[in-house]
């Protein structure tokens, strides 16, 4: 985390220093990270698929047992 506001520090004061209000450089940068932390939120909730969280090698256990138990039966 200290990393990241050192970085966004020298990005407000390069910014600054090209001529931007301090103000605007500010907003800018705080835009930019905005943003970034918008992609990686959309980025992970996409991993987060909710077929890949079902426990598939127990479903297929489940159903094998079943297959079993019915053949045991008859």
């Amino acid at each position: 985390m200290g990393g990241l506001l050192a970085v966004m520090a020298s990005l407000i004061l390069l910014l600054s220093s090209l001529g931007l209000p301090p103000w605007a450089a500010s907003l800018l940068g705080g835009v930019l990270v905005a943003g970034i932390g918008y992609l990686l939120i959309r980025s992970g909730r996409a991993a987060l698929n909710p077929h890949g969280l079902a426990p598939q090698k127990t479903i297929d256990t489940l159903k094998e047992d079943a297959q079993w138990l019915k053949a045991q039966a008859k």
